[in-house]
């Protein structure tokens, strides 16, 4: 299920599918916990950020999303939350799948998980992840995290543009 696979009228993405522009970046998350997306969505509402929050449950609306987003370069995310424990395709497998597409190698993959297994964390920094979050349990803790994760990678960071090389 895909909540929010574009966002309102008049924003990036119902702009053209030539277009690279995006006025508002996009941030995907793809976690299958609803539980976890709605603490995820509050936290993102409270920041009142210039952002559009897109939402898929498992790995293949992920590999789904991404794919109209090679078709509508405005639909591709500038940040991706990207949760380890998903059904069907693990995040792990996801993170490597669009590790080895070169047009999702400059997209920033924020692991938000639960899991703080040494393991799993070894594993997707060397698949190519750029930071890797556990979530936090209270209330208060989710939304600083949340907080503290779109400051980071929208207003302290410069993140590379990711274009669409169309033949």
């Amino acid at each position: 299920m895909i909540d929010q696979p574009l966002p309102r009228e008049g924003t990036a993405s119902h702009e053209s599918a030539q277009s690279t522009t995006r006025t508002r970046p996009v941030i995907l998350a793809v976690e299958d916990s609803e539980d976890d997306f709605f603490l995820l969505h509050r936290a993102f509402n409270k920041l009142s950020a210039s952002a559009e929050l897109a939402h898929v449950e498992n790995g293949l609306e992920a590999l789904e999303y991404l794919a109209r987003a090679k078709e509508n370069p405005a639909l591709l995310p500038a940040l991706l939350l990207l949760d380890l424990k998903l059904p069907g395709m693990s995040g792990l497998e996801i993170l490597r799948t669009l590790r080895n597409d070169p047009v999702f190698r400059p997209v920033v993959i924020n692991i938000l998980t639960s899991s703080a297994e040494p393991s799993d964390i070894q594993q997707a920094f060397a698949l190519g992840a750029n930071a890797y979050t556990v979530k936090p349990m209270g209330l208060v803790q989710y939304d600083e995290v949340i907080s503290s994760i779109f400051k980071f990678w929208f207003e302290l960071c410069q993140l590379p543009a990711v274009e669409i090389n169309k033949a």
